[in-house]
């Protein structure tokens, strides 16, 4: 039997390229974006006559303690904020799809495959500099 590796969401069916299991699928609030997050990468969908299409990937390293991995997109999709499980850590990326890259191909040149990590915040690191060494955190099921 051949294994298919297939996204289901609402009425659509969309190939993954993910070669680790999906943790997270998430929706911008406009329902134009789609996101999905695993521990290989993350990729983001966009809603096309009826169709989602792959345009922007961004590969990951895998983890090696495990844990959850989130990601969510804004709706304009300028943005994604990506968490990580194992270290309680956030990162936040600039994003330009395809068309905004056409539109504005000086801006483009900084965005060679589609995006640019801007900012990463530790949960951890931060809560111990701000004295609460002892707080303990669940991994988060959404973003």
């Amino acid at each position: 039997m051949k294994e298919k590796k297939e996204l289901y969401f609402g009425n659509h069916t969309v190939k993954s390229n993910h070669s680790a299991r999906i943790d997270c699928l998430s929706m911008s609030t406009n329902g134009k974006y789609l996101t999905s997050a695993s521990k290989d990468k993350v990729n983001i969908w966009e809603q096309k006559d009826d169709n989602f299409v792959n345009i922007i990937s961004l590969p990951l390293v895998a983890e090696a303690k495990g844990g959850k991995t989130l990601a969510a997109v804004t709706n304009d999709c300028s943005k994604l904020i990506y968490y990580r499980g194992y270290d309680f850590t956030l990162q936040l990326f600039e994003l330009m799809t395809p068309e905004a890259k056409k539109a504005n191909p000086e801006a483009a040149k900084s965005f060679k495959e589609g995006f640019k990590q801007v900012d990463e915040f530790v949960l951890e690191q931060e809560l111990q500099k701000n004295n609460y060494p002892d707080s303990k955190f669940e991994n988060f099921d959404s973003i």
